[in-house]
């Protein structure tokens, strides 16, 4: 066993990923044990420190917080999702935090925000399904004051519910009246989205490789956020159009005329070959 978490190590799985692993493979072989199949786990007390260690993770600074906000509000594709982004920037909330906020946690008299759970999504009794959980620690459990800004994404945000028809129809752990919602009704899953948006990143540096162009390049990379923000609510929205191709000549190492497709183009038709036409 030792060998092989080794194995994964050197292949550059974290170490993170090699805990999951040994939480699946030691309860199965206890089992096992306890039914006699063998005399001993063979993977208890062997995960020690294999697996590279977590990546820090880099928050986004103030600058690039408002930089982004303001493209989303100024943005008319993009702007329905502006509430939800600010009240998770203002309040500092993890997005399960975030799609767990019922319209009851939401004190708007005294601008406070009450967290006191999470909804997470696993398998259960009746399949998977999302779950009302307690926050990650006790420390979780914390009542937010409320800045202009997020009080304001409130009222904008129930206004939204009320036009698009976003009302809450589910009770989960006998809570309900969430705030953030699909178009079913229910509340909105992160890990399609986070999936998706992968993907797109993935696309995003294949093209960053391949593309000879390197100040294009640059201009992308420095916008990355708002690009595939932009990409992932087209493609959502159902809203794409191939845009204006890019025509030039060179001389070098002879004559030719070049066609060439901007990068947001380019990044679409990778995900579309790659996750679609594969």
């Amino acid at each position: 066993v030792r060998t092989f978490f080794s194995a994964l190590s050197d292949e550059g799985l974290a170490h993170s990923t090699i805990k999951g692993l040994y939480g699946l493979l030691n309860p199965s072989f206890e089992l096992a044990v306890e039914d006699g199949i063998i005399r001993k786990n063979p993977v208890t007390g062997t995960l020690g420190d294999y697996g590279a260690p977590a990546k820090e993770k880099e928050a986004l600074t103030l600058e690039q917080q408002e930089k982004l906000l303001k493209f989303v509000e100024q943005s008319n594709v993009y702007k329905p999702h502006l509430p939800m982004m600010q009240v998770m920037f203002g309040a500092c909330l993890r997005v399960s935090e975030t799609i767990g906020l019922t319209w009851s946690d939401v004190d708007m008299k005294n601008r406070e925000i009450h967290v006191g759970g999470q909804l997470v999504y696993y398998e259960g009794d009746e399949g998977y399904c999302f779950h009302d959980s307690e926050t990650k620690t006790d420390a979780g459990i914390r009542d937010i004051p409320m800045t202009q800004m997020v009080y304001d994404a409130f009222r904008k945000q129930r206004e939204l519910n009320l036009m698009l028809g976003l009302q809450s129809n589910v009770e989960i752990g006998g809570r309900s009246g969430f705030i953030f919602n699909t178009k079913h009704g229910r509340p909105v899953m992160p890990a399609g989205v986070n999936s998706f948006l992968k993907n797109i990143v993935n696309a995003y540096n294949e093209v960053c490789r391949n593309t000879k162009n390197k100040r294009k390049v640059e201009f992308f990379r420095e916008y990355k956020c708002v690009y595939i923000s932009r990409i992932y609510n087209i493609l959502k929205n159902e809203e794409y159009e191939v845009g204006p191709y890019n025509i030039f000549t060179i001389y070098e190492p002879k004559e030719r005329r070049i066609v060439s497709q901007n990068m947001q183009d380019k990044v679409i038709n990778h995900l579309i070959s790659r996750h679609i036409l594969y």
